[in-house]
């Protein structure tokens, strides 16, 4: 429900999804999404839905997850499915089978008001997806693994590649990592630093802190 969460949290969220994957592991996350240009038209109002369903939420764009993304954690979108024409079905269905069994809610306790917000909640959501202005898309992020191993693969790249390493000083990390039971294994060193302090940092001085440490010809 990233949805909920408010955009003063999305680097909190994603930076404690980022801190609890392994490197080079993989997760997914739902999430309602609209067009970038929306996000900045709406993010100081105050609308229906954020008073009554999601107070202090915002619906995010790709855009703005993405750039959260880069700025605050070392994970990147790897695969995208989008759902939004599947979801507006969902919800007429939704609002098919509230309306079937209101008897058996209204004997909970729930009134007249309740029945209206919510058949507006699932009308006012179902026409949304169906005209394309809210999306939903299932996302799996990639935690991008600290520096890289020397393969066969790797050998044609013209490109610089910091920090890389062979395939035996990688697997003598990961030997000792488990032979001393650490819940996170990272190599080289001064790569894992420079990707944690990416984090914290402004991108100028990232930059600036990666010409100092990165060694000379990508190696």
């Amino acid at each position: 429900m990233i949805e909920a969460v408010g955009e003063a949290y999305w680097p909190s969220y994603f930076a404690t999804i980022d801190r609890l994957l392994a490197p080079g592991g993989k997760v997914s996350i739902q999430a309602i999404t609209m067009a970038h240009e929306r996000v900045l038209a709406t993010k100081q109002s105050f609308s229906w839905i954020q008073k009554y369903i999601s107070p202090g939420g915002i619906i995010p764009s790709l855009q703005s997850i993405d750039e959260t993304l880069a700025t605050h954690t070392t994970l990147r979108v790897t695969e995208r499915r989008e759902l939004g024409a599947h979801y507006a079905r969902t919800l007429h269905l939704w609002h098919d089978r509230f309306n079937e069994q209101w008897p058996r809610v209204h004997q909970l306790g729930f009134d007249e008001t309740f029945r209206r917000m919510w058949e507006f909640y699932l009308a006012y959501c179902e026409a949304g997806f169906a005209v394309g202005h809210l999306g939903v898309s299932q996302l799996q992020m990639t935690r991008e693994p600290p520096g890289f191993v020397r393969t066969d693969a790797t050998a044609g790249n013209t490109f610089p590649m910091p920090f890389i390493i062979d395939a035996d000083t990688a697997g003598r990390a990961i030997c000792d990592g488990l032979e001393r039971e650490r819940t996170e294994i990272v190599f080289p060193v001064r790569m894992a630093i420079l990707m944690k302090a990416a984090r914290l940092v402004p991108v100028t001085l990232l930059s600036a802190l990666w010409s100092r440490v990165a060694p000379a010809g990508g190696t």
